[in-house]
């Protein structure tokens, strides 16, 4: 396994292993229940979240079958483009600036704690598993347009970076309302 991807993949079990413990914290009630300040809770961050998660997952399945059977080569260096570290940077907790997102990530719903964490947890499986499957693959070069903002556009590692870098983001705001 390709080191920087090796070290990514335990950033992504760091992240679940987190949201884990917040939802043990949270208990059944806690898990869907808003803060006084109104802000999601951590069931609607998740859900948030997974629907991050699902619009990239064809984007890195388009990337490896783009690149086929190619050579992979796990000592190419992956580097982040300005636009990517740039985002990844602003997104790392503390978070210094809050922005509401666009309506196609609005969670819709809520779902129990048990089903919830299930929900999120799959998810974070299915993006280890395409991650894998990334092994080796040029990720920098690679374009990926912004779900969020159509003017932007970063590489595929730094869109890996991204997703790590949000998913702290909402966990740190689920203990900061």
């Amino acid at each position: 396994m390709h080191p920087q991807l090796d070290a990514w993949l335990s950033e992504l079990d760091a992240c679940t292993a987190h949201a884990r413990r917040l939802a043990e914290r949270a208990g059944d009630d806690g898990f869907t229940r808003r803060p006084p300040s109104g802000k999601w809770s951590l069931g609607e961050h998740l859900a948030h979240l997974n629907l991050t998660t699902a619009h990239y997952l064809p984007e890195f399945e388009a990337i490896r079958l783009a690149q086929g059977t190619g050579p992979r080569d796990e000592r190419r260096r992956y580097r982040r483009d300005l636009k990517g570290t740039l985002l990844s940077w602003m997104l790392e907790p503390p978070v210094r600036i809050r922005t509401k997102t666009v309506a196609a990530f609005v969670p819709d719903g809520q779902l129990p704690r048990a089903q919830g964490m299930a929900a999120f947890e799959a998810m974070q499986h299915d993006l280890g598993e395409r991650a894998r499957t990334l092994n080796g693959l040029d990720l920098n070069t690679p374009r990926i347009v912004s779900p969020f903002d159509a003017r932007m556009s970063y590489n595929a590692w730094a869109a890996l970076c991204i997703l790590t870098a949000h998913q702290r983001h909402h966990l740190w705001l689920v203990e900061h309302p």
